[in-house]
């Protein structure tokens, strides 16, 4: 990021959030990707973490931020004025998000953070680097029971929707919770 406007976590997503969309899927080794993230693959897969970096694998809206917190209160001794620091986002990066510009990637954010990091992924295990694997990292990997995974969200997109006046993106196409849940159970939700 050098030679580049310094902002804050809150001043770039401002910024950003006019040109923030649904992104077209792209395959990665037969898993759909948004097209940041497969366009910027190698770097992805080529991150080589630290062995004392901790990997917190989850599926979306399955507990990743709770367990981010908790795990930052547990690095810092239960400090939670250690944990006000930074955002979420800049405390515990999202390995594999490439927003648009200026808000930094995961990886900008990684690179600029000595060990252990608290690093954020959705990926699914064949797609994590093989660098937490050979190195020994510990991984901590929520997962959500199946109704969860249909309703938790549904109701976020519903949240963000009433939130914003504006139709989020997968409920414009999806009009009913049977609908969503069906779309669940044959794991079509990327």
């Amino acid at each position: 990021m050098s030679g580049e406007e310094e902002l804050s976590f809150s001043e770039a997503i401002l910024r950003a959030s006019g040109s923030i969309s649904r992104f077209p899927l792209i395959p990665v080794r037969g898993v759909p990707l948004m097209c940041s993230i497969a366009n910027n693959w190698d770097s992805v897969w080529s991150f080589c973490p630290d062995p004392a970096d901790l990997l917190i694998a989850t599926y979306p809206k399955a507990g990743t931020t709770w367990t981010q917190e908790i795990v930052d209160l547990l690095l810092h001794n239960g400090d939670a004025e250690a944990c006000k620091r930074a955002p979420t986002p800049v405390r515990s990066p999202f390995l594999e998000i490439f927003s648009p510009p200026p808000i930094p990637s995961g990886l900008d954010y990684l690179k600029n953070m000595d060990p252990p990091r608290i690093i954020k992924t959705h990926l699914p295990f064949q797609l994590v680097p093989t660098g937490f694997w050979e190195n020994k990292c510990k991984v901590i990997y929520v997962r959500s029971r199946g109704p969860g995974r249909a309703t938790s969200p549904s109701s976020c997109m519903e949240s963000v929707s009433r939130l914003n006046h504006i139709p989020a993106c997968p409920l414009s196409l999806v009009q009913t919770v049977f609908s969503f849940f069906s779309l669940c159970l044959h794991r079509d939700l990327s």
